[in-house]
């Protein structure tokens, strides 16, 4: 049964404060995932009025980490506080997408074996071994937190609530903001 909360700025003043502790802690993999979420769901970006009472400052907030995010220059925001985490030492999750674009980039770029005697491509192997050391060196490093067990519970209890469909998400948004002229996403 699908409803429609009462205080959707409650639940995203919610989602910034994890936002913002999932940075904090260098989870950048599950920070993507909600910054997509929230910044660019079509259901929840059709909701003008909704998010037109949602604080500036919060906005602001959740623009900043999408900026953060962005595939801009290769993702060389996020590579940059990626690399302070690291060369600090300290734990981070980095955006397995990213990582995993980087591995494919290699791997199409190069080849994997050079000249007429075909000897393996040294730098490529290089290049392969750098993209794996950001795994291998975040392996090492325990987090600096400890699980918060009551956040945890909450956590669950949305993630764990059945996966909505695209025209579901857009059956909710009509039923919290009457579709208008200005409104251009139709689900199939």
């Amino acid at each position: 049964s699908l409803s429609v909360s009462p205080n959707l700025n409650c639940s995203l003043s919610f989602s910034l404060i994890s936002l913002q502790r999932l940075r904090e802690g260098h989870c950048f993999n599950a920070l993507m995932s909600i910054v997509g979420a929230l910044k660019y769901s079509s259901p929840l970006s059709r909701l003008r009025e909704t998010l037109a009472e949602v604080p500036e400052k919060d906005l602001q907030h959740l623009n900043e980490l999408a900026e953060l995010l962005q595939s801009t220059s290769n993702y060389n925001a996020y590579r940059r506080e990626l690399n302070a985490a690291s060369s600090a030492h300290q734990f981070a999750l980095p955006i397995l997408g990213v990582l995993l674009k980087d591995l494919i980039a290699i791997d199409a770029a190069m080849p994997s074996r050079l000249g007429k005697d075909k000897k393996y491509n040294l730098a490529k192997l290089v290049s392969l071994g750098q993209a794996y050391l950001t795994i291998t060196h975040q392996q090492k490093i325990r987090p600096s937190f400890e699980p918060d067990h009551e956040y945890m519970k909450i956590l669950k209890v949305s993630v764990c609530q059945p996966a909505h469909t695209e025209e579901e998400l857009y059956t909710l948004s009509l039923a919290r903001e009457v579709r208008t002229a200005k409104d251009n996403f139709k689900p199939k």
